[in-house]
């Protein structure tokens, strides 16, 4: 394989070992590097950017194949290290208890959240090497893009998660909160859960709910210095205190719901993103058909407690009102008859289109789908402000709108955490300098997924930006991301800082000298798009299969045989065989005996 030196156009300035002694030449293979030559008379980017990075080149993207073949051998490699792992258990050669002390030191990797990406890397890590310690206020992993099937009863809840501790027996959790890094000491700063029965007004066994968060911003603001303050003094009252050293942190934490500022949206609305978000719904749905039984009630009450409003036009703004449609046609209708014709779910979207990361013609397809299944499909509206029974919009003509609701969902958009806005001012100028866009609230990574700017700190999923190449907020980046981050971990990588191509510290091995399972140089992360799916209502689906960039291996369709695929895929993708159980248990018991309409 030929290789070249680093030549000085790639080399970065940043906090790096200035001196000459330090310094050593990286051999970094050819197809890593991608040389800048901008055409005569145009702007390049380093003159748009301005600054430092001007010089500065990431590794280029190669050819499909090759990603394929790489994502192919590492998958086998996981599976393989994976199938050892429960070998050795089974056999008794394996421990159940994590903390015991191994004949020498193990790294500690601190994994921040249990999301997609957190999920990902506590199964490929390889715990011989590695002392894993999970740090997140929720023991499982869930499977979100069922979520909206749970909300009306398709699935259970327990259908879609995985305990931590199922994932990989041979990690450390800890059920806390991180509000801070102390990357200098290493130190992560943790909050205790709140005991939910220490006070009755708040005692409840279900999980907390998006809705227990508040922003406190204005539209268009980040977090101030004063508001990230105030949140962490907050996150602290009454709470219990500890801290968990750590030699590398993986930063999973993903993001919340934005308000965009909007008046009323966190107290009279309902977001999409935990479990405790889906019992809310579930339970919701159910009361506003009682209220518009009670005798007495007139048609126009009637009609706004059955008025379901949906903010977003995006994947789970589209899914949950197709398959709210569907309950209301098939299970509500059944025991409502007498109110269940004058339900109604409006699905709001301030854009011309909906599920905008799909094709033009399946993004026809979805509005097409969703009228026919009886979603009232309203495009190009802003919402204004939502109050305790109505919604204040904006139309495309420019007039305002009152459109009464007896329940309203909010999944307009993510915005990012607290730690991860803490984070970023911390480490300053340096994510300033690669944020793209400018004054973005994620976290700048490198190509291999380091936080820029900061030494032995990764970042994955959607609280993080990789700096000249954005990929979509999706679970299926987050969850390549993860497995890559836990292979990087494996080779016992000393990471130092984020966004330099330049040697590291002496005697620390450089990520991309290590051997990949093509037997060369770990590559810098490559994400590898398999395509997208969605459900549009009345046993229809989109589907867009696609394998990276390439147009010719795409395969797009619509309709009650894209719902089968949807259906294929989503089984296929769950995390284990139990969870593939319950799932096909659940959609046998929705078909036979319909959905459940109790209320807990």
């Amino acid at each position: 394989m030929s290789s070249v030196s680093t030549p000085a156009a790639i080399r970065f300035r940043g906090d790096v070992h200035s001196s000459r002694a330090d310094r050593r030449r990286v051999v970094v293979p050819r197809r890593h590097l991608r040389a800048r030559v901008p055409r005569a008379g145009a702007e390049s980017d380093g003159d748009k950017r301005g600054g430092d990075d001007a010089e500065g080149q990431w590794p280029a993207e190669p050819p499909t194949w090759m990603v394929v073949a790489e994502k192919f051998a590492a998958t086998a490699g996981d599976v393989a290290r994976i199938t050892k792992r429960a070998m050795s258990r089974r056999m008794g050669a394996g421990t159940s208890n994590a903390s015991e002390a191994p004949p020498r030191r193990r790294k500690r990797v601190a994994v921040l959240g249990s999301g997609w990406a957190a999920h990902a890397l506590m199964k490929v890590a390889d715990t011989d090497l590695l002392d894993v310690v999970v740090v997140s206020p929720r023991n499982y992993f869930l499977f979100t893009p069922m979520l909206p099937s749970a909300c009306v009863g398709t699935v259970e809840f327990r259908s879609l998660v995985e305990t931590v501790k199922v994932s990989n027996p041979l990690i450390q959790y800890v059920e806390a909160e991180v509000v801070d890094v102390d990357r200098t000491r290493k130190i992560l700063t943790c909050v205790a859960p709140r005991d939910p029965y220490a006070d009755p007004a708040t005692s409840s066994c279900m999980p907390s709910s998006s809705a227990d968060e508040d922003d406190g911003r204005e539209v268009g603001d980040g977090f101030s210095e004063a508001s990230l303050d105030a949140s962490l003094e907050a996150s602290l009252e009454g709470r219990e205190t500890f801290e968990v050293p750590y030699d590398v942190a993986v930063v999973a934490v993903g993001e919340r719901p934005a308000t965009f500022g909007v008046p009323g949206v966190r107290q009279n609305c309902v977001f999409l993103k935990e479990i405790g978000d889906a019992a809310a719904l579930r339970r919701r749905i159910v009361q506003c058909f009682e209220l518009a039984s009670i005798p007495g009630a007139t048609e126009t009450e009637v009609r706004n407690a059955l008025s379901f409003c949906v903010v977003g036009g995006g994947a789970t703004g589209v899914e949950f009102a197709g398959t709210l449609a569907d309950f209301v046609r098939s299970d509500l209708a059944a025991r409502y008859p007498v109110v269940a014709d004058k339900a109604q779910v409006t699905l709001l979207q301030s854009q011309a289109t909906v599920l905008t990361q799909f094709s033009a013609g399946l993004q026809g397809a979805a509005i097409g789908a969703l009228e026919g299944a009886g979603v009232n499909v309203r495009l190009s509206v802003r919402v204004q402000e939502v109050r305790s029974d109505r919604a204040i919009i904006r139309n495309k003509e420019g007039e305002i709108e009152e459109i009464p609701f007896g329940m309203c969902v909010w999944s307009a958009g993510l915005d990012s955490r607290p730690l991860t806005e803490r984070l970023v001012r911390q480490v300053g100028s340096p994510q300033r300098k690669f944020q793209r866009p400018r004054g973005s609230k994620k976290l700048a990574v490198d190509p291999w997924l380091r936080v820029v700017g900061a030494d032995d700190l990764m970042a994955l999923g959607d609280c993080s930006s990789l700096y000249g190449a954005p990929l979509p907020a999706t679970a299926q980046v987050a969850a390549q991301q993860g497995a890559y981050a836990a292979r990087l971990l494996n080779d016992s990588v000393r990471l130092g800082g984020g966004g330099e191509l330049t040697s590291p510290p002496a005697a620390a091995p450089a990520p991309w000298q290590k051997k990949d399972a093509l037997g060369g140089p770990l590559g810098p992360f490559h994400f590898l798009s398999l395509g997208l799916l969605a459900y549009v209502g009345d046993d229809r689906a989109l589907t867009q299969f696609e394998l990276g960039k390439s147009q010719r291996l795409r395969y797009e369709a619509s309709g009650r045989f894209a719902f089968l695929l949807w259906k294929s895929v989503y089984v296929t993708k769950q995390v284990s065989f139990r969870n593939r159980v319950l799932i096909l248990f659940d959609w046998m018991k929705t078909r036979v005996f319909g959905r459940d309409t109790s209320i807990f």
